[in-house]
């Protein structure tokens, strides 16, 4: 009865040797008098009214770790590493309590190979710059040896301006490749520096059949 009893302000119940008590009631009624009954109610309210706390952090820590997973994603798209890597270790602390199973531990693992795929596709040298045109030569040279790895066989850079490290990255990639038989640098201001890593990725490749290298900085070294 007392559950319907929606406008209920105060509730006096003391002495009635009541040894439990639902906590639904004791978060919608402001005033409870429970004194003077059953020393099992004072040993049940405090392991329930725990528990509820206990699952309220819970259900707080799942919801700030979905935000840091959100934000997580926003810096990997901006390509900062180190931003999205942090807001990934603080996912993981605060996921940490839950079940091994619960879906947020994939989304976590996601995010995290993510970050080093696109780590592995920037290369070492990579510095991040505050422009969106950094941004897209990113994700060019994140496609491109995605590309390569897939075993695509037509892979084109065309005017994407990665410059060495960019082409470095795509040298790695092409490593024992034999799948690749056409590959278009064409357009990528890279030195000397990038076309030696090349060469050296290139050295005894039997798949490739048209390279072009056309308007870079290559030079005669």
């Amino acid at each position: 009865v007392i559950h319907h009893m929606t406008s209920l302000r105060t509730l006096a119940l003391r002495g009635n040797r009541l040894e439990r008590f639902p906590l639904e009631l004791l978060n919608s009624i402001p005033q409870i008098d429970l004194e003077e009954n059953d020393p099992a109610l004072e040993t049940f309210l405090a392991s329930s009214l725990h528990m509820e706390e206990v699952l309220a952090l819970k259900r707080t820590n799942r919801r700030l770790g979905l935000v840091a997973l959100q934000k997580g994603w926003e810096f990997w798209k901006d390509l900062d590493m180190p931003k999205a890597q942090a807001a990934v270790d603080s996912a993981k602390g605060l996921f940490g309590a839950m079940d091994p199973e619960e879906e947020v531990h994939l989304q976590v693992a996601e995010l995290e190979q993510a970050i080093e795929n696109r780590r592995h596709a920037l290369g070492p040298s990579f510095v991040r710059i505050e422009d969106p045109v950094q941004v897209m030569i990113g994700e060019s040279i994140e496609l491109a040896v995605h590309k390569i790895q897939s075993g695509h066989a037509h892979i084109s850079l065309f005017g994407q301006r990665v410059g060495d490290a960019g082409i470095i990255s795509v040298a790695k990639a092409l490593l024992n490749n034999a799948a690749v038989t056409w590959l278009d640098l064409e357009g990528n201001a890279f030195t000397a520096t990038g076309a030696r890593e090349l060469a050296t990725a290139l050295d005894g490749n039997t798949s490739l059949q048209t390279l072009v290298l056309s308007r870079n900085q290559i030079g005669d070294q």
